[in-house]
């Protein structure tokens, strides 16, 4: 009994002295570790060049996965309101436009962690230098990326309205929908361009309606013939002279109207062929 008591002790100073040895080298080699990875690689500890390009990569491998479910959550929502329009209509829409947005926000991250260094000698963000332009460049690919994702946003809501309009025997509607849905989107793009010029690059946008004067009034000028085709596609609204789905006679051609557009009206002919006809 004395001799396995004295064995157990020894076994226990034993054991002791292992685990003692085990944290002093596990200390030793942290402090190395540490002492490497502050150790300087261009400009910057090597740590952060290694959070750099963890952040890069995780944000390149979760990005379709956070972007799918995102759009998945978003769809549960408004499925009520979804008519027969599938989940994955929604996301095939909204997907790519949150991974650019979730890209940016993660590139954000990562360079973060980079600092330039002074020596370089670059203009502050201020005044005009590179640190400027890739802010603005950020900015603009910021308001772009959301601007996507509202203009995808109001596609799914034009199939939505395609859906109900499907179930109507009027053909009214067929032909209405599409065209608000291409009015809701121009109009996005102009405030998205309006946001950009207002935030960006600080224009002040009441000033510059308001001081268009000729330059305005030259650009119309320019763009007279864009405008009488969209003079004439609200007249074709209004008057409703054909709709969707009708057969028309324009010249020695004639086929079936597909859509009624801002400056035209595509139709389908009895071989295939489409055609895009003005609206004057």
């Amino acid at each position: 009994m004395q001799g396995g008591h004295q064995f157990r002790q020894k076994f226990v100073s034993t054991r002791r002295t292992v685990c003692f040895l085990f944290l002093f080298l596990t200390f030793i080699k942290m402090n190395t570790l540490l002492d490497w990875l502050n150790q300087e690689f261009l400009w910057n500890p090597l740590r952060d060049w290694l959070l750099f390009v963890g952040i890069l990569i995780a944000g390149f491998f979760v990005k379709r996965f956070l972007s799918v479910n995102i759009s998945r959550q978003l769809f549960r929502l408004i499925k009520e309101n979804a008519e027969t329009v599938p989940i994955t209509e929604f996301v095939a829409l909204l997907r790519k436009p949150f991974e650019a947005l979730f890209m940016l926000c993660v590139l954000y991250l990562a360079v973060d962690r980079i600092q330039i260094p002074a020596a370089w000698n670059w203009a502050p963000v201020e005044r005009f230098g590179l640190r400027m332009i890739a802010d603005r460049v950020f900015d603009i690919s910021m308001i772009s990326a959301i601007g996507w994702i509202i203009i995808r946003f109001v596609k799914f809501i034009g199939l939505v309205f395609l859906k109900r309009a499907e179930k109507t025997e009027s053909k009214i509607d067929d032909q209405f929908v599409p065209f608000f849905r291409d009015l809701a989107i121009v109009i996005i793009v102009i405030l998205a361009v309006f946001a950009i010029l207002d935030n960006v690059f600080n224009v002040d946008i009441v000033a510059l309606i308001t001081g268009l004067g000729i330059g305005g009034l030259a650009l119309a000028l320019a763009a007279r013939e864009t405008l009488e085709n969209l003079f004439a596609s609200f007249t074709i609204f209004l008057d409703l002279p054909f709709l969707v789905g009708d057969t028309v006679q324009v010249g020695a051609m004639s086929g079936d109207v597909e859509k009624v557009g801002f400056r035209s009206t595509r139709i389908r002919t009895a071989d295939g062929s489409l055609i895009t006809v003005p609206n004057r």
